[in-house]
């Protein structure tokens, strides 16, 4: 049977804070990670599938304690949407190479691996789980879902470094002195003086290295116009 992860809580689709706790029994994790327990696919084996930047699918097989079979699960996850801790705001890898869950050998039940972070936080990962028999088109359907919800984390994201920036950029127009305000350069993200002589804030797009953020002068002012009107924050 075919799951689409109907379970998981709240309208975000499926966001890893689906994610369940591990086994409580100690033999059972270790027995659920011992290499060779679990064989891990890097591609699920359907001709013509192709995949948007971003998101992966594996297939997780066990052979299974109970009945000795081999059973298998199909995940599908998506890169972060974010390049920094939210908690501590270090640098932390976009791509998610590994698979985020794995299939415990003892009840075949699919779990999350730990997305913690060093400081305690825990790096969200959006990851869904199907059944092994999953068509093409379930596949790809949960492809989409996961895609969608990135594209839409990404564009949240976007607008939180916008709204910081701008903040920043508005702080050292009206410092008293606008060169002790510079927190960045043409290559450090901050605000810094840019080539037509007047100040800028810039820092690196969320998920895409290439690109960047910016805002100006005339980003302030239109923002303090829309405070004033009471339609920004």
């Amino acid at each position: 049977m075919t799951n689409t992860g109907a379970n998981r809580p709240g309208a975000a689709p499926i966001v890893a804070a689906v994610r369940r706790e591990f086994p409580a029994d100690p033999e059972a994790f270790r027995a659920a990670i011992t290499p060779g327990t679990v064989e891990a696919v890097a591609e699920v084996d359907v001709t013509g599938l192709e995949l948007p930047a971003g998101v992966h699918v594996q297939r997780l097989t066990i052979r299974h304690v109970v009945h000795g079979g081999p059973e298998s699960s199909v995940i599908v996850w998506g890169d972060r949407t974010y390049r920094a801790c939210p908690r501590c705001n270090e640098p932390v890898a976009v791509e998610v190479v590994d698979c985020p869950a794995f299939k415990n050998p003892n009840d075949g039940q699919v779990w999350s691996t730990s997305h913690q972070h060093g400081c305690g936080g825990w790096l969200e990962v959006a990851w869904g789980e199907l059944g092994g028999d999953a068509s093409e088109a379930e596949i790809m359907a949960m492809v989409v879902e996961v895609a969608e919800w990135r594209a839409e984390r990404i564009g949240e994201e976007k607008v939180r470094i916008r709204k910081r920036l701008l903040r920043e950029l508005a702080e050292a127009m009206d410092a008293p002195d606008l060169d002790d305000a510079l927190t960045g350069s043409e290559v450090q993200p901050g605000v810094f003086m840019a080539d037509n002589g007047h100040p800028a804030a810039w820092d690196y797009h969320p998920t895409d290295e290439d690109a960047t953020l910016i805002v100006d002068p005339d980003d302030v002012a239109k923002w303090r116009k829309e405070q004033a009107a009471g339609h920004a924050d």
